[in-house]
């Protein structure tokens, strides 16, 4: 893959309804003072937005929703038409449904037709495989241009306790960590003005031994019928294991395209629940005004972060600037990086 001529071009993204702020998610599951500030301070949230309403009632937004709602931005901004987009990858970790695929419900909103479509199940290192996958396709030179979807719905996962004074801390602190988003960027061989260029990307399967960091599974507690939380973070494996992780990709990464992390005009840390956006780039060595973190704004949206960052890295970069971006996953230790440089 010739990755010099491959060109990402700037993000679309959608968020569902106004952020809900963390000390509102505090009041309305019944917390008293010093667990809602506790909760504050575990989680370093300031707010997420939901699809749901904190009251009760049906979804007002689906994940298919949201991610259509990003890629008619990200397909307006790139100046593409749906009939150019020649393959649609999604990544989520949390589809609308088993069958079909929410990549094709967004395909067929879309009006884009008769291409290859894919849907990756993934986590936080989601988006990056995406564009890995849409990078193979247009360096194949049969298609040039293919549209990229990330995104996840969890709240239809989770279950928000109602406003009865009788959340625990735990289930607080589940429930507080999440956020609902899609994001969506076109990857092309195209020549696009405003684009990033593809100067690399790195990807790395698991670390062998180590007990995954996080668990979610498929049902959400109503619907499978046990006890037990649906999520679960092992917040002291993720707080050891994620800066190394990511320092040892991310030094890959860059000694590929002979960077160093000094010459980085944006690092797009990984991001996690706790703080650890900021422990990990303290740990990088990357000062704290080059790192583009969104967690704090947007909660853990899990596949759709690195292109909320990117988007947020686009706004403050110029012209031959080199960004990176290391995202990883604690349910599986999978890593990813990506390099790239403004046009």
């Amino acid at each position: 893959m010739n990755a010099m001529s491959i060109r990402v071009l700037p993000v679309g993204t959608a968020l569902p309804g106004p952020p809900v702020a963390t000390a509102t998610l505090a009041r309305h599951l019944g917390l008293a003072a010093e667990p809602a500030r506790r909760l504050g301070d575990t989680l370093g949230i300031r707010s997420r937005h939901l699809c749901r309403d904190l009251d009760g009632g049906p979804p007002h937004a689906t994940l298919a929703d949201l991610a259509t709602t990003a890629a008619g931005q990200a397909m307006a901004e790139a100046g593409v038409t749906c009939g150019e987009i020649g393959g649609v990858v999604m990544s989520t970790a949390t589809p609308d449904s088993l069958m079909p695929a929410t990549v094709n419900l967004v395909a067929d909103r879309l009006g884009i037709d008769h291409v290859p479509s894919y849907q990756i199940q993934a986590g936080a290192t989601g988006a990056l495989q995406a564009i890995g996958v849409a990078a193979q396709m247009v360096s194949t030179g049969r298609r040039h241009t293919v549209l990229v979807l990330a995104g996840d719905v969890s709240t239809k996962q989770l279950e928000i306790p109602a406003a009865s004074g009788a959340a625990s801390e735990r289930s607080a602190l589940d429930a507080a960590s999440f956020g609902d988003a899609a994001a969506a960027v076109v990857v092309t061989t195209l020549d696009r003005p405003g684009a990033y260029l593809l100067q690399r990307l790195v990807m790395r399967r698991g670390t062998a031994g180590l007990p995954p960091g996080y668990t979610a599974d498929w049902h959400g507690v109503a619907e499978r019928g046990s006890p037990g939380p649906v999520v679960a973070y092992d917040r002291d494996i993720i707080a050891e294991a994620v800066p190394k992780l990511a320092g040892d990709l991310l030094g890959d990464l860059l000694d590929g395209v002979g960077w160093r992390c000094a010459d980085l005009a944006r690092l797009l840390p990984p991001q996690l629940p706790g703080g650890l956006a900021g422990i990990t780039a303290r740990h990088l060595a990357v000062a704290a005004d080059r790192c583009d973190s969104v967690v704090e704004e947007i909660g853990h949206a899990a596949n759709s972060l690195p292109l909320f960052q990117l988007a947020h890295a686009y706004r403050r970069s110029g012209p031959g600037d080199p960004v990176a971006g290391v995202a990883v996953d604690p349910s599986d230790w999978s890593a990813a990086g990506v390099a790239l440089q403004r046009i």
